[in-house]
């Protein structure tokens, strides 16, 4: 469990602009991402492409202050976040 928790990180969190996410362990996989509000509602959404795999950005300066949750899809591995913006 250990390693899947360090699989996958978000910072900054709480964010207020962006959030920047760190995959590590990643090889040739697809990875895809939602970020979905506490009502189960899908707010944004998107593909990694393989140039950014590790390393990539969301921008939720538009979004409302709360709590979200950012599922990761990496290759068949859904991997969840919690993630506060204000």
């Amino acid at each position: 469990v250990q390693e899947e928790e360090d699989r996958i990180k978000i910072f900054p969190n709480p964010a207020q602009t962006k959030v920047k996410v760190e995959i590590n362990s990643l090889n040739s996989r697809a990875v895809s991402w939602e970020l979905v509000n506490t009502d189960g509602r899908v707010v944004k959404e998107g593909n990694v492409r393989k140039s950014q795999r590790s390393n990539f950005e969301i921008d939720v300066e538009e979004l409302p202050a709360g709590t979200y949750v950012l599922r990761t899809l990496v290759g068949e591995q859904t991997i969840v976040r919690k993630l506060l913006k204000f």
